[in-house]
């Protein structure tokens, strides 16, 4: 079947191009190659293939508007789409336009040529569909008779009735039509049960249709019934189809009549094939994942499974805190529900971690999901991996010596941290320190050393401020800073004078020191009360202040002070 197909592969990368046609060529009939969509479109105009192939980023015209315009003037046609990125927006376009499948690059070609064959052998079968609906006989046989008398000029609708006594399908001129044949052809309205069935119905399905009959037969009560089977047309096409049967029995309790509809359902069926697909496609490419009231998981998607790297069984009815970084704060929860609560989209980005513990970033938007009465039954949660988007950025902000964060980071988390001080009624301190005398310290043992000692110190830090409403930082050379949460003034300093003593403590070695014959510190301290009304500039002033007081004052030590009454 592969020999025979005629393909476009719109590609604007040559390489990936030139090196896709090579294999493609040997397994397909003809492929026609072009680079850019407004090319691709002009190429499907002019050659009709049987599928399409093409990615999504081009010049000219994108993938997406290419295969928009390609969907207006033929929904049926078989789309692959290939990306070098999994980004849910574009994925999401590509499942509105109904495209058939979604490939990330670099393409396994084995994967590629085993959905070209998939695609084209269904677009060359009859659609299946995709939702029955069924006319449920609640009437008499009067009424019901009525009915399909009113009823006789639907389109859509075919109206039989069954005489038992003469074992004969009479039917209304649209099944005729229907059918593929006519009244004068079979000469009659009315035709022989099994003429019908051997004329008309699939080979496959007869004995389905004469079960029917026979069931029928060994009943008493009036009943409806509803099956599917397969008609035959006259000229050879099938059509499944749905029949409802109202059946009657006369008063000796044996069969009299039997009154029906045919329904073709092949729309039907084609609607619900579509939905299915898209439903796998979202499956397959979209993380997500629901959970009840109490936040306990419900079901997942088999991408948030692969992400995450747990099975499926793992997560069902666990509660979805399993999957966040122990370290989130217990703002962000409250913050999350109380969102969540008032039936508000709540998005952010958070730590996750993975099965095999290894930290994973993700964008998360949570939305209310509802019954069929609209009452609140649970959350939708949609997840995106930025963990390489927060590895730039961590980059971006961390110093790269002493992997603590930046001075970049410092000026916008700063104000941030005032501002979260003052609503959560917290009290949090701004510490600003050095190394005493470390220019000497440079020239007496180098440069070198003097990166590794900034390096110990920095290590230090850390384990003051390891705490997550705690925060280190490098200011740019020898100068450090911290971000302090705490709750009493005595705590703070006997936290300081521990800071102090451990970094002398490192034992590093330093001649010129006058302080000491090892490295230390001198620091600059500010208590941010919740009545503070210094900016964060003024603040920094303050606390530089007091670090050039506690270095005149003789040095490894620290001076503290409040911005209002401490």
């Amino acid at each position: 079947m592969l020999s025979e197909l005629n393909v476009l592969y719109v590609e604007d990368d040559v390489e990936i191009a030139e090196e896709v046609l090579f294999l493609l060529e040997k397994k397909l009939h003809h492929v026609d190659m072009t680079y850019d969509g407004q090319e691709g479109l002009q190429k499907y105009k002019a050659q009709k293939p049987d599928i399409i192939i093409t990615d999504i980023q081009m010049p000219k015209l994108s993938g997406l508007d290419m295969i928009a315009a390609i969907k207006e003037d033929d929904e049926s046609v078989p789309i692959i789409i290939t990306s070098a990125f999994n980004e849910t927006d574009k994925l999401l376009r590509a499942i509105e336009l109904k495209v058939d499948a979604y490939l990330t690059k670099p393409i396994d070609m084995h994967e590629l040529l085993h959905k070209i064959d998939k695609l084209t052998r269904s677009k060359f079968l009859e659609q299946e569909v995709n939702e029955l609906q069924y006319i449920r006989a609640k009437q008499s046989a009067l009424k019901y008779q009525k009915l399909l008398e009113l009823s006789a000029k639907m389109s859509e609708m075919l109206f039989w009735e069954f005489d038992a006594e003469t074992t004969s399908f009479a039917f209304n001129d649209l099944s005729y039509h229907f059918l593929g044949t006519s009244i004068e052809k079979e000469k009659s309205y009315t035709m022989p049960f099994m003429h019908y069935v051997n004329t008309f119905v699939a080979a496959q399905d007869r004995q389905t249709v004469i079960n029917v009959l026979n069931e029928a037969l060994h009943q008493s009560m009036d009943y409806v019934t509803t099956f599917e089977y397969r008609l035959e047309k006259a000229n050879g096409k099938v059509i499944e189809v749905s029949c409802t049967a109202y059946i009657t029995y006369n008063k000796a309790r044996k069969l009299d009549k039997a009154y029906g509809t045919v329904l073709n359902i092949e729309k039907i069926r084609a609607k619900q094939r579509e939905t299915e697909r898209s439903l796998a496609l979202i499956d397959q490419y979209i993380s997500y994942y629901s959970m009840d009231l109490d936040g306990n998981i419900t079901t997942l998607s088999s991408a948030f499974s692969e992400l995450i790297g747990y099975d499926k069984k793992e997560l069902i009815g666990k509660n979805q805190s399993i999957l966040m970084d122990k370290k989130i704060q217990e703002s962000f929860y409250e913050d999350l529900w109380k969102t969540v609560s008032e039936d508000k989209v709540f998005i952010a980005e958070v730590k996750s971690r993975k099965k095999d513990t290894s930290l994973l970033w993700l964008q998360l938007k949570i939305l209310p999901l509802y019954d069929d009465n609209n009452v609140k039954n649970g959350y939708m949660v949609i997840e995106q991996d930025i963990t390489n988007k927060k590895i730039i950025e961590e980059l971006s902000i961390t110093d790269s010596l002493t992997k603590l964060y930046n001075r970049r980071y410092f000026i916008s988390i700063f104000p941030k941290e005032l501002s979260r001080a003052k609503r959560e009624n917290i009290t949090i301190a701004f510490v600003m320190l050095d190394v005493d005398n470390f220019k000497l310290y440079n020239d007496t043992y180098g440069h070198p050393a003097g990166d590794v000692a900034l390096s110990k110190i920095a290590t230090v830090l850390k384990e003051f401020a390891n705490r997550g409403s705690d925060t280190a930082f490098r200011m740019g050379g020898e100068e450090f800073s911290l971000i302090l949460q705490f709750e009493h003034k005595e705590q703070l300093q006997q936290h300081l004078q521990r800071l102090i003593e451990s970094v002398e403590n490192l034992r590093i070695p330093h001649a010129n020191n006058k302080a000491s014959k090892y490295i230390t510190i001198s620091a600059g301290v500010v208590c941010i009360l919740k009545d503070n009304r210094l900016s964060h500039e003024e603040l920094y002033k303050v606390a530089d202040e007091l670090l050039y007081k506690a270095k005149s004052n003789g040095r490894n030590q620290y001076i503290l002070t409040c911005s209002q009454t401490c």
